[in-house]
């Protein structure tokens, strides 16, 4: 798995509120969050992290600080220094309105790389999604297949902590 993606947004005219994008992404998981924006179309950021010691209080013992999963919508100048920054040749975001970067921020084990990768998976039902690593990678069908299920992911988090 990636620690970083990028989401090429021609639009965000059916971006799915934050609560159906999570649920979608992770089922009825604790969750808590911080936005600047009510709705996510027009936010700048979102900061949203799974409660695992909520789900199994054992993870206070085994995860000190839980990571936040970091989503950056990029626009305008933003966007153009995003650009500059990964050396985007502009034929990847050339139609887009937002970009989306997704990433770990902090310190996190492997079922944090694959929550993050599960919201990918969401957000690729409709966009063109790339993990960030040297250089950008488009991600196809088969990286997806790897990623759990919300069911596999509570399952995760139930025998990690328990």
């Amino acid at each position: 798995m990636y620690r970083k993606y990028f989401v090429v947004c021609e639009d965000l005219e059916g971006f799915p509120c934050r609560e159906e994008f999570i649920e979608k992404a992770w089922g009825d998981l604790p969750v808590s969050f911080f936005q600047d924006d009510e709705f996510l179309s027009k936010a700048s950021y979102l900061d949203v992290k799974v409660n695992k010691w909520e789900v199994s209080q054992e993870w206070s013992t085994l995860q000190e600080v839980e990571p936040c999963i970091r989503i950056d919508f990029l626009r305008d100048e933003r966007l153009a220094e995003f650009c500059r920054e990964v050396r985007l040749s502009g034929c990847e975001v050339s139609s887009a309105e937002v970009v989306l970067v997704l990433e770990l921020d902090g310190e996190g084990m492997e079922l944090d790389e694959l929550l993050l990768a599960s919201m990918v998976r969401v957000l690729s039902e409709t966009y063109q999604c790339y993990a960030l690593d040297e250089l950008p990678m488009l991600l196809d069908g088969k990286f997806f297949l790897v990623v759990p299920s919300r069911e596999d992911l509570m399952a995760a988090l139930l025998i990690k902590g328990g």
